[in-house]
């Protein structure tokens, strides 16, 4: 029988079985995978469920459209998750690098013929300790990161919510319009019948009035399907904003628009704002990241020491070694990454004082146009319209009175309505200049029906000579 092996009575079991149950313990502790799939035919469901709820619900209110603007708007899911995954990482502290643990035999050849091949067990352990506070900055950079995110989500949303404002306005008028262009077309239909009616009866009518009243009836039939197609497009502009069915806004109409103020704020006023404009905010929050990349650049050109520890034993001599080590920063002292951070940050920094420039002017030129606008919106509701109706009604007298016929009061009437549609039309380039005026501002300025957040208070309008052109 051969002879049993003896196990060594001395510690180089313990170190071997020592780092290996170190290593198993380390893997051990990874984090595990967890699938979580998709179910597109659920979400599918649900939303159709969602969208046959509005055939029985009155249209949104702008409070429900800010609510569904706030959870099913793209740019805004995408920069809240953007946010998430920021702050996710950085809730996670940055770890130090991993340990090295090297475990082997050791062969010690022999020099001469009488001396044998012996074996050794070699075990070491190496560690990096930094000499900057580079984790630190690092952690702040991943803090500062989640900060931007967070900057760049309410920045989408302000610019969302500026954005269904503009639509909101533009799709309440476009119903009324859609309204007053089929109110003109009757009137256009009414006069073709009385014209054909009097040629056919003898009557003063030409066969060129006909011609010529059936083309404005023709004319207006057009425009009327072009405000029905415009009407539909801007309640699918404003529901595909929302995430809602175009159903929710089918009952949008010029009562949900907001009252218009007889003030409009100064430039003074409005440039105070410029600094909490949605894009003003993004460019800042960038320039602080860029700022915190630059720190932790500078933390990168100073290295890490590297200690370590080994162990070795041959025939029963046990040699233990302390070893540490460093790069020495002489050519490469991460040039390359400060100047890149150093860059980012200039061009940064320039185009917040580009935009904020630009804005600056722009607010000049737009508050010009919201007194224009104000200036003709006033004129054809205040003076040209109660013109047209006042014409309709002594036309309506005069009609029975018999000093009128019947032609006379028809073409007053239908003209009574067009006018009635330049006065949505000048209301809508109103409201669309006060919707310019706010994006670039990025405040709102403007109270409408149930809407949640108060708006600005105003300082009076000068005249429009006054107005810088």
């Amino acid at each position: 029988m051969a002879p049993r092996r003896r196990i060594p009575d001395d510690g180089s079991v313990v170190w071997v079985h020592g780092c290996a149950a170190l290593a198993l313990l380390a893997m051990a502790s990874c984090e595990s995978y967890a699938e979580r799939a998709l179910d597109p035919s659920a979400m599918l469901a649900a939303l159709e469920r969602e969208d046959e709820s509005w055939a029985t619900r009155d249209s949104a209110s702008m409070s429900e459209a800010i609510a569904a603007l706030r959870r099913h708007n793209p740019n805004v899911v995408a920069a809240r998750a953007t946010h998430a995954q920021a702050s996710a990482i950085a809730a996670v502290a940055t770890p130090p690098r991993n340990p090295q643990v090297g475990l082997g035999p050791l062969l010690f050849a022999g020099g001469g013929v009488a001396t044998a091949n012996r074996l050794g067990v070699q075990a070491t352990l190496g560690w990096w300790l930094p000499l900057s506070a580079r984790l630190a900055r690092q952690d702040d950079v991943a803090a500062m990161r989640a900060q931007s995110a967070l900057m760049a989500t309410l920045a989408t949303e302000r610019e969302e919510y500026l954005a269904l404002r503009r639509d909101w306005a533009a799709a309440a008028l476009g119903h009324a319009m859609e309204r007053a262009s089929a109110d003109l077309h009757h009137s256009t239909v009414v006069m073709a019948d009385h014209r054909r009616r009097l040629a056919g009866g003898g009557g003063a009518a030409t066969a060129v009035d006909v011609g010529l009243a059936e083309l404005d009836q023709y004319t207006s039939h057009a425009a009327e399907h072009a405000a029905r197609a415009e009407a539909l497009s801007l309640r699918l502009r404003l529901a595909e904003r929302c995430g809602l069915t175009p159903e929710a806004f089918a009952g949008l109409d010029d009562r949900c628009l907001p009252e218009l103020p007889k003030t409009v704020p100064d430039v003074a006023t409005l440039s105070a704002l410029l600094p909490d404009a949605p894009a003003l905010i993004r460019l800042g929050a960038e320039y602080r990241l860029a700022e915190a990349e630059l720190h932790l650049e500078v933390a990168r050109q100073y290295p890490d020491l590297n200690l370590g520890g080994s162990y070795e034993r041959d025939q029963g001599v046990h040699r233990i070694a302390l070893p540490f080590g460093i790069q020495l920063p002489v050519f490469d002292r991460n040039q390359k990454g400060i100047a890149a951070a150093n860059g980012r940050r200039d061009a940064l920094g320039q185009r917040y004082a580009s935009e904020m420039r630009r804005r600056l002017h722009g607010l000049q030129g737009a508050r010009a146009l919201v007194v224009e606008q104000y200036g003709r919106w006033r004129h054809i509701r205040d003076e040209v319209h109660p013109i047209a109706r006042e014409l309709v009604e002594l036309a309506q007298r005069a009609a029975q009175a018999g000093s009128l016929d019947a032609v006379g009061l028809l073409t007053l009437a239908a003209r009574e309505r067009s006018v009635r549609l330049d006065v949505l039309a000048a209301q809508r380039d109103l409201l669309a200049a006060w919707g310019r005026l706010e994006v670039l501002c990025g405040a709102p300025l403007l109270l409408f029906p149930d809407e949640p957040m108060p708006p600005l208070p105003t300082t009076p309008a000068p005249d429009p000579e006054d107005v810088p052109r």
